[in-house]
């Protein structure tokens, strides 16, 4: 790992719930309120008592005394990885330089709950460390790990008690981080409950006006000679389209999965019919807009994923503000159709790649709803499909989906 080298490892598995019984049952037998069975109750109370975002510091501090360990850290696994998350006491990279070594070792833990012990030694012996990792999990699901550090000038491992108690301490906080997961899920659902009821609302509200202004504008192209007058409708006619393609945004956000109407298709007509779709978004800001599509059929729900790929794209689109490329690709992997749509745009940072798919979401877009890519990934959801983005700050973005056949 580059500051010490590994002399011993060892992967065991220790039950979860054994192990917090157990704990607790030494409490009858210790004494002292700093005794480690009595920091897990205390751990337990706090943890109950209020979120874990509101008291990280005495949560850290609590696990440190009750492991009797130099340093305490929490990693938790996100879309981008295992991420580091808090630290406290005596950090890891005293002896491990390298972050990735130490989170390839992290897999017992998260794939099948195990518990990992590292032993260190600085190569002139003068110093020995012992990290101890757990899975961060409640019931059958592990979202993190639990790291405890312990150091000294000779070894001094853990107890089979220390582990069962670190153990513990995993699960305890595996239960607290699920409880707050579903907290969250269960405010997001009230707010976007309301939002859905106010948007149904202002989606009828709309489909009046702009249905007359639709009917009026394409009479009066039919009416007008001049060329010039001509192409003004038609700008009015395209806008009113822009404008369905918000309300059908909106409707679809609102309603969720409808019935799916699965059509074999050619996806060389499939393309013609997007590149169509698109031309009108990418000729106005003098983008290049390019279509591949493979020879071969496909059953899809055609109309979901015109949907999908209006949506990436004019999403693309804006973000293009001085021009630029955008590149749309389709092809089959089995009977599953696989969709991508890229961009020479600006790219996004690592923040916005997190909330991208949130409702409201948006940013460095003038006039942008933040609706757009919600919808995408539901109606990706409706296809039981999966849509994976890579993007960079000046590098563009690339948007892979891929929607399985009906058999699938």
């Amino acid at each position: 790992p580059g500051k010490s080298q590994l002399v011993g490892k060892s992967v065991e598995t220790i039950d979860r719930s054994g192990s917090l019984v157990a704990a607790v049952t030494e409490v009858g037998s210790t004494q002292g309120q700093g005794s480690p069975a009595m920091m897990l109750l205390k751990l337990a109370a706090a943890l109950a008592a209020k979120p874990l975002d509101e008291q990280w510091q005495q949560v850290m501090q609590i696990l440190q005394i009750a492991s009797m360990s130099d340093g305490v850290s929490v990693w938790v696994d996100s879309d981008q990885g295992m991420k580091l998350l808090f630290e406290y006491g005596q950090s890891f990279s005293e002896f491990v330089s390298d972050e990735k070594w130490l989170v390839e070792h992290f897999s017992p833990c998260i794939e099948r709950g195990e518990l990992v012990t590292l032993d260190l030694e600085r190569p002139d012996g003068s110093e020995w460390a012992s990290l101890m990792c757990v899975a961060i999990a409640s019931q059958e699901r592990a979202g993190g790990v639990l790291a405890l550090l312990r150091s000294g000038s000779a070894e001094q491992g853990f107890s089979q008690t220390e582990r069962e108690m670190a153990v513990a301490c995993g699960h305890l906080l595996g239960m607290s981080m699920e409880r707050q997961r579903l907290v969250r899920q269960i405010v997001e659902q009230q707010r976007l409950a309301a939002a859905g009821q106010m948007l149904a609302g202002v989606a009828h509200d709309l489909r009046g006006p702009i249905t007359v202004i639709s009917g009026y504008a394409e009479l009066a192209a039919d009416l007008l000679e001049q060329p010039s007058h001509k192409s003004y409708m038609e700008q009015i006619m395209l806008q009113v389209e822009h404008m369905n393609h918000m309300i059908a945004n909106l409707m679809t956000f609102v309603r969720g999965q409808g019935t799916l109407d699965w059509q074999r298709i050619e996806l060389g007509r499939l393309g013609g019919m997007i590149r169509t779709l698109l031309e009108p978004l990418c000729g106005s800001r003098g983008i290049e807009l390019e279509v591949e599509a493979e020879s071969c059929p496909v059953v899809t729900d055609k109309e979901r994923v015109m949907r999908i790929v209006y949506n990436l794209g004019k999403n693309a689109a804006e973000a293009m503000k001085g021009g630029g490329r955008l590149s749309v690709v389709l092809r089959c992997e089995g009977d599953a159709l696989v969709l991508e749509v890229a961009d020479t745009g600006p790219g996004m940072t690592e923040e916005v790649r997190a909330h991208l798919f949130d409702l409201f979401y948006t940013r460095g877009k003038r006039g942008g709803t933040g609706i757009g890519l919600c919808v995408v990934k539901r109606l990706v959801d409706d296809l039981d499909g999966n849509i994976e983005v890579e993007s960079a700050p000046g590098e563009g973005s690339r948007f892979r989906v891929v929607v399985p056949g009906p058999e699938s």
